[in-house]
């Protein structure tokens, strides 16, 4: 991950109570590390009940009331919903004042579609996630992967090991933040 999710992981760990959307069984997806950090205030929820997340539910028809809930983590969901604008409502519907979300969205990645578990349909410039997020009363958002790095993992089977070449060729050449893996997100109601 990164400095920027590190920074707000800490935000995020001092709430009562976290919501993992979309996390499985939670804090997958890279997320393993925090799992110290938010030890049992953090619970998972997915659609998808085979992978035994603490609350089935659909993130477009979250089971809890409006502000009611003071944090939650959304990392490579919104990508896989058919009306993520809907799953974002939902998330700030149902988000206290001042609650907190971090997210990750993805620009310039393969398609990762599972048959049989989820559909993959969209991609997400800056200019959507601030369209999506304009609701919020705080919207940062942190670049993942520059443009070397992002166009070399399209290669298939070879684009992770290829990564650090594009991190160097980043940094050498100072590619920008336009043509990027995606982004990671955080958000205050």
């Amino acid at each position: 991950m990164s400095t920027f999710v590190d920074d707000k992981m800490q935000v995020l760990a001092a709430a009562t109570r976290v919501v993992d959307v979309g996390g499985g069984h939670g804090l997958l997806k890279g997320l393993a590390k925090y799992r110290t950090l938010l030890g049992d205030k953090c619970v998972s929820l997915d659609y998808d009940a085979s992978t035994e997340p603490d609350i089935v539910s659909d993130i477009m028809a979250l089971p809890f009331p409006d502000d009611s809930q003071e944090a939650y983590i959304c990392m490579s969901v919104l990508e896989h919903v058919d009306d993520p604008r809907k799953a974002v409502d939902e998330l700030y519907r149902t988000l206290i004042p001042g609650g907190k979300a971090l997210l990750y969205v993805p620009f310039l990645i393969p398609y990762h579609a599972r048959e049989g578990a989820y559909q993959d349909y969209f991609r997400f410039t800056k200019d959507a996630v601030h369209s999506l997020f304009h609701r919020f009363t705080t919207l940062e958002t942190e670049p993942s992967r520059r443009f070397f790095e992002a166009w070399l993992l399209l290669l298939p089977r070879i684009g992770d090991t290829l990564s650090p070449i594009g991190k160097f060729l980043d940094r050498l050449l100072g590619t920008g933040n336009r043509q990027v893996g995606g982004y990671f997100i955080f958000v205050v109601k």
